[in-house]
């Protein structure tokens, strides 16, 4: 996916960044700017990651080594950082699906 980096003015895009697929919570702004934060779950297991707007390699926020329940889909809904950049404050979900059909019900 690609983001596109704005002036407020208007006018050309100032810069592109290549992230990849994004998930439920979106793009966000590290505290000083110089990055910005995406979920991503490149092994499965979904974590915050930070890209550097100068072009650096991105690298990981979070280290959840698993999803919350073995099975069905695990999210990260919503994350936030502190106004230090030191901690992150999120929720974690757990989507389980399950389908029963009922036939000849009287």
């Amino acid at each position: 996916m690609t983001v596109l980096l704005l002036p407020v003015e208007g006018g050309e895009p100032v810069k592109a960044l290549e992230l990849p697929e994004l998930s439920n919570s979106g793009i966000s702004w590290t505290v000083d700017g110089h990055a910005v934060t995406y979920e991503s779950s490149p092994n499965g297991v979904h974590n915050i990651w930070a890209m550097p707007l100068d072009g650096g390699k991105s690298y990981q926020l979070t280290k959840f080594k698993s999803n919350p329940v073995a099975t069905g889909q695990s999210s990260i809904i919503f994350y936030a950082l502190s106004r230090d950049g030191k901690r992150v404050a999120l929720t974690r979900s757990n989507l389980n699906t399950s389908f029963v059909l009922i036939t000849n019900f009287k």
